[in-house]
């Protein structure tokens, strides 16, 4: 005869497990948008773009060649128009100020080159909103260091529902708010409604095991 705790106890860790797996494919295709930006900045802060410049035999551009900036809010209203780039030894480079970046999402940008070559350049740069507690998962080492915290969280409640220890899923409740935490560098969304998440698995263990 089958156990029924064992049941329980088999459908409590397949529910984890697909719960993660949902979770996990939405994170991936997140992270995997912001990873694709050429630049990523954050909201409300200065984004510093820098561009280098190479002529046509592969050498440096010089001061002789003047480079303007024109940017696109993600409305596709204009943030500048055709502004003059600094010149550096390695790059060209130019400062956008943290009260004109107050959308979220793509901007649109188109560098042009004048000198003894002409040329230009296009590319989108990323701003995204801040986590609750500064965690940047625009790094690649944080967000492997997400993907960490996400298999002990699992861990930690696979191993409450089996041996019905309320100390591996306290501990793993914990674990679970600093990742609702973290993921509000993503969307805001996705942290309230990991924690929401997070307190009903831990509640739900609780209840059961009074």
């Amino acid at each position: 005869m089958v156990n029924k705790k064992f049941i329980k106890v088999t459908g409590s860790i397949l529910l984890i497990l697909t719960f993660f797996s949902l979770w996990l494919s939405v994170l991936s295709l997140s992270v995997n948008a912001i990873i694709e930006s050429d630049y990523n900045f954050n909201l409300n802060q200065d984004a510093d773009i820098k561009i280098a410049c190479f002529n046509t035999d592969n050498s440096l551009c010089t001061n002789a060649t003047s480079c303007f900036i024109t940017i696109n809010y993600p409305d596709n209203s204009n943030l500048i128009e055709g502004s003059n780039m600094t010149f550096g030894t390695n790059y060209y480079s130019y400062l956008v100020n943290a009260s004109l970046l107050d959308q979220k999402g793509e901007y649109r940008t188109t560098i042009n080159c004048i000198g003894g070559y002409n040329g230009y350049t296009s590319f989108i740069f990323n701003v995204a909103g801040n986590s609750l507690f500064g965690f940047n998962l625009k790094n690649q080492s944080n967000v492997i260091l997400l993907f960490v915290m996400v298999l002990l969280y699992l861990g930690l409640m696979i191993l409450g529902f089996t041996f019905k220890n309320f100390g591996f899923s306290g501990f793993g409740f914990f674990v679970g708010i600093l990742i609702g935490l973290m993921l509000s560098g993503l969307h805001i969304f996705l942290t309230f409604l990991f924690i929401f998440i997070n307190v009903v698995i831990f509640y739900t263990f609780a209840k059961k095991n009074k």
